[in-house]
């Protein structure tokens, strides 16, 4: 019942006038993403102007942006988002991260209902990973490509890149966004995650949906949390490849992370800014 647009934060903001004209006749402007909103002279003008309800939601690389900014651009970026209504980050780690800049609060967000029913392991063990052709070392390339070579007699399966399909265990796919990711997943034993720095990762909350290992950069339940060491990593990946499944793990994902709750939270978010989000307790 609700008419939405959603912008691109790529190309929405460059001109002034125009991006107010774009959002003129809309009551809610919901940045997901932080960099959406670093300007203050919009943010002001936004909410005091044309008295719209400002919310921003800061996602993961957004956050190591703002805190690498030059000076002036970070300042004016900091008032921006202090503008704002409501500000919120996916994650407690990144609510934590962010907290000298803003008065964040924790939100997790998700865009599907993990309604699938977990099936059962691959016969051969095979591992998953996300390694796009933009910053691929961000994403444990190098760490992936040591795994490869030590392990030739695991599958791994590689979304994105395709720098290492010429070796005989590795399959490579480019990046479809349309694409249904649990044909992956059921073909999967273990989700390996590298990554630098990280939101909420949604690969994670999926492979967690279907019972999967998952071997994270980042604490979290149902996860092996490790650091980039590649000696950490092949222990790990040792213990749980006699892991049938991730016991309870799907159980979890659909009991906290309830699409229908989600977006109940969200309509009453809109009617009221001040509301009360509910926790999610990760424990």
């Amino acid at each position: 019942g609700y008419t939405t647009s959603v912008y691109d934060y790529n190309n929405w903001g460059r001109r002034f006038f125009p991006s107010m004209n774009e959002i003129k006749n809309y009551d809610i402007l919901h940045f997901i993403s932080g960099t959406g909103l670093r300007k203050f002279i919009y943010a002001i003008f936004i909410k005091y102007y044309y008295k719209k309800i400002i919310i921003v939601h800061f996602v993961g690389s957004d956050v190591t942006r703002l805190k690498t900014r030059r000076i002036f651009d970070q300042l004016n970026w900091i008032l921006a988002i202090n503008s704002a209504h409501r500000v919120f980050c996916v994650s407690s780690w990144l609510t934590e991260e962010i907290k000298s800049y803003c008065n964040a609060e924790t939100f997790p967000l998700f865009f599907q209902k993990f309604n699938y029913k977990p099936k059962r392991m691959p016969e051969k063990f095979t591992i998953l990973s996300y390694i796009p052709l933009s910053r691929p070392d961000f994403y444990g390339e190098t760490y992936v490509q040591g795994l490869i070579e030590n392990n030739p007699d695991i599958n791994f399966i590689i979304l994105g890149s395709n720098k290492l399909k010429s070796y005989p265990n590795v399959e490579t796919h480019s990046i479809n966004y349309n694409i249904n990711m649990f044909q992956y997943y059921n073909r999967t034993s273990l989700l390996l995650r590298l990554t630098e720095h990280d939101g909420l990762s949604n690969m994670v909350l999926e492979a967690l949906s279907l019972d999967r290992n998952v071997i994270w950069t980042y604490k979290f339940p149902f996860v092996q949390t490790v650091k980039r060491d590649l000696n950490q990593i092949q222990n790990t990946i040792n213990q749980l490849r006699n892991e049938k499944i991730n016991i309870g793990a799907s159980k979890w994902i659909k009991k906290n992370f309830v699409y229908e709750s989600l977006v109940d939270q969200l309509e009453l978010l809109y009617k009221n800014p001040k509301i009360k989000i509910k926790p999610l307790r990760v424990s």
